[in-house]
């Protein structure tokens, strides 16, 4: 599977993209965005054969602001009460989003949004 430009891509166990929730809230989303769907290791293996710097949002992560970013890059969202697996940890660099007081999470598509804000910078 090449790359090129936008891909949503589904790991086992998370959101099914054609749920009539998901379909709804994405309001034709999915005619303009390439989906896939695969295992972890296809992720992974997706990510160095096009050379795409790997990020995935976690509470322990690094402030995306101190990361140095590469021309492409995909960021993994989690399961909101688990976070990202063991294994997408192996080959991602975590990101997270600083909050001040004792708020410990987002849900996950205001995370997602705020971190793709956040990393869309040049």
């Amino acid at each position: 599977m090449r790359w090129g430009g936008t891909l949503s891509f589904f790991l086992p166990g998370g959101c099914d993209p054609f749920n009539e929730k998901v379909l709804r809230a994405a309001r034709g989303a999915h005619f303009k965005i390439a989906l896939a769907r695969g295992t972890t290791e296809d992720l992974r293996l997706w990510v160095e054969s096009n050379h795409v710097q790997p990020l995935a949002a976690d509470l322990h992560g690094i402030a995306p602001e101190k990361i140095p970013l590469e021309t492409k890059r995909v960021l993994v969202l989690g399961n909101e009460a688990q976070g990202i697996s063991k294994a997408v940890k192996e080959f991602c660099t975590p990101v997270t989003i600083l909050m001040p007081g004792e708020m410990e999470s987002l849900n996950v598509a205001v995370a997602g949004g705020i971190l793709l804000y956040m990393l869309s910078r040049k």
